[in-house]
């Protein structure tokens, strides 16, 4: 119940680009012992893109890699690095997307 309403925290935070404290949120639930999953990663990935952070974006998106994490459809947030202009970034993740069978 408490990772569940974390992340539900996690996520509220980031869509609202309040990045800092969902960081603090982040941190105690590791220090609690337990370990982040792929949705708590996509909230984060979803604030720094909408913050315009885009290196803090894939910083959490190559340690969810790293840490086995499977990316899903949210992670992949193509729109958003649309937006940001970043296009050909875009169409990697997109045929990355496609690679790993992400699609819906």
């Amino acid at each position: 119940m408490y990772k569940s309403t974390m992340c539900l925290y996690t996520f509220f935070l980031s869509k609202n680009q309040i990045t800092e404290l969902a960081m603090k949120v982040v941190s105690e639930v590791q220090e609690k012992g337990l370990n982040l999953d792929v949705f708590y990663y996509s909230s984060l990935i979803m604030g720094f893109i909408k913050q315009g952070d885009l290196q803090s974006a894939f910083q959490f998106f190559d340690e969810m890699q790293v840490r086995n994490i499977r990316p899903n459809i949210v992670t992949y947030n193509i729109n958003g690095l649309r937006k940001m202009g970043d296009v050909k970034r875009a169409r990697e993740l997109f045929d990355e997307m496609k690679k790993e069978g992400v699609m819906v």
